[in-house]
């Protein structure tokens, strides 16, 4: 939630930048919440905003908490019910999911929706 966030600078900018990847690897998603004016402009002139998705950007915490639940939810019926089967016979697993960040579902830091 950005609502309290006024101006954000060039370092403050890579911190989120080198924060996005490192969540990511971890399969963590990401989603910003109330970003406006200057912060909102700076992201997006410097790339935080293509990085991030521009569909983790929402306009009020409470859409972005529920936008982030939707996505968790989604991301765990596909690893549940996959898409992808194994051949007739195949012994293993039917299939996987890669989520976001490339692992196998989808989770919410606390951490990172503040």
């Amino acid at each position: 939630d950005f609502a309290g966030v006024a101006t954000v600078d060039s370092t403050g900018l890579r911190m989120l930048a080198d924060l996005h990847t490192e969540l990511s690897s971890r399969n963590l998603l990401v989603v910003i919440s109330t970003c406006r004016g200057a912060v909102r402009d700076s992201m997006l002139t410097s790339g935080l905003r293509e990085q991030i998705g521009s569909s983790n950007f929402l306009p009020v915490l409470a859409s972005a908490v529920a936008y982030a639940q939707r996505r968790i939810q989604s991301d765990e019926e596909e690893a549940t019910y996959p898409s992808t089967f194994a051949p007739s016979g195949a012994s293993g697993t039917a299939g996987t999911h890669q989520g976001t960040g490339g692992g196998s579902s989808t989770q919410l830091s606390s951490e990172a929706a503040t």
